[in-house]
């Protein structure tokens, strides 16, 4: 009785904080190796984990963005495959009695001397595109350089991209030659895509898309309904182009990555169970090594519950430590990729 009575009453039995930070400090000391490994897996677990997850997103965010800021205000866009159509189309939809505003455009991927990826040209009609895509009228400080066939306006990301200053001439490649253009201002409202905008005609003699158009953007008056306009101008529209919302081409897009966004994911949780694997196996191992230990423990009054909540402890805290460093790694892991490489899918 008197034993049972001072094992009850002892000061491990009771399980005081000091008691349980040096029986800690003891633990950690002893496997300070393991304990290292342990941490730095769960920390390049997390790190994966949560670069990836922040990639992801701004990839989607910039998509998103991108997708509005070309498509501006427009309901409907008439768009056709990649070699274009026939811009014979765009004066029969602007004279539709339900097209408030139709806006051409040419799209072309221009090769930049030096640069792996090619430049992402967008071809207007300024005066059509102020009306449905505000955000892509450029800053000029001649106004007539937007009519100018030989001038282009870079967006801040693009011009940072190229290292191209306002009246410096960038040369791209259309086909086998090179065109030489001259900068003459920026986009504001482009945020971080990489764009140029040039005059309409200028990029159709410029990439070889005389008399074609890549789509057309198409703001309709108030109060038609969208889906039945978009249903009578299909039937009537070439083989192979095609009219939809920009939500839709949103959409679309964002399915395609779908399978490529899934599998880092996938990757990701594989890393970080990896690191919860050797998290376990340190601890099974330390387990182990100090059975002795955990012996003396329990003659000394620590319950089994205690023992147990020590030893889980121990593993939460690895774990805490690893996350918490994960976080900090990730985070510069998915600026540093979204600064070099880009943040577009």
């Amino acid at each position: 009785t008197a034993c049972a009575t001072a094992r009850t009453e002892s000061p491990m039995a009771r399980g005081s904080v000091s008691d349980v930070g040096a029986v800690l400090r003891g633990s950690f000391a002893q496997n300070r190796a393991r304990v290292l490994i342990a941490v730095l897996a769960i920390a390049l677990g997390v790190a994966l984990g949560f670069a990836v997850q922040l990639i992801n997103q701004s990839a989607v965010n910039e998509l998103t963005q991108g997708v509005r800021t070309i498509a501006g205000d427009a309901d409907l866009s008439v768009r056709g495959p990649r070699s274009g159509f026939d811009e014979i189309l765009y004066p029969r939809l602007a004279r539709d009695p339900d097209v408030a505003v139709a806006s051409p455009v040419v799209e072309a991927d221009a090769l930049v001397p030096g640069r792996k990826d090619p430049l992402r040209v967008l071809g207007l009609d300024l005066f059509r595109a102020a009306a449905v895509q505000p955000g892509l009228l450029p800053e000029a400080a001649d106004g007539v350089d937007m009519l100018r066939p030989d001038t282009v306006f870079l967006s801040q990301a693009a011009a940072r991209w190229l290292g191209r200053a306002v009246g410096e001439t960038l040369v791209v490649q259309a086909g086998l030659a090179d065109v030489p253009l001259r900068i003459a201002g920026s986009l504001v409202g482009a945020g971080q895509q990489r764009l140029g905008v040039m005059d309409i005609a200028g990029a159709q003699a410029a990439f070889d898309r005389v008399g074609r158009l890549s789509r057309i953007d198409l703001r309709l008056r108030p109060g038609v309904a969208i889906d039945a306009f978009r249903r009578r101008v299909a039937a009537d529209l070439p083989p192979g182009v095609t009219i939809e919302r920009p939500a839709a081409v949103l959409a679309a897009s964002e399915s395609v990555s779908r399978s490529y966004r899934v599998n880092l994911n996938v990757l990701a949780l594989v890393a970080l169970f990896t690191g919860g694997l050797l998290v376990f196996s340190t601890q099974a191992l330390a387990v182990v090594r100090r059975r002795p230990q955990f012996a003396l423990l329990r003659v000394l009054g620590m319950t089994r519950r205690r023992l147990s909540a020590l030893v889980a402890l121990e593993a939460g805290l690895i774990g805490v430590a690893g996350g918490a460093l994960g976080v900090a790694i990730g985070f510069v892991i998915a600026r540093a990729a979204l600064r070099f490489a880009g943040g577009d899918l």
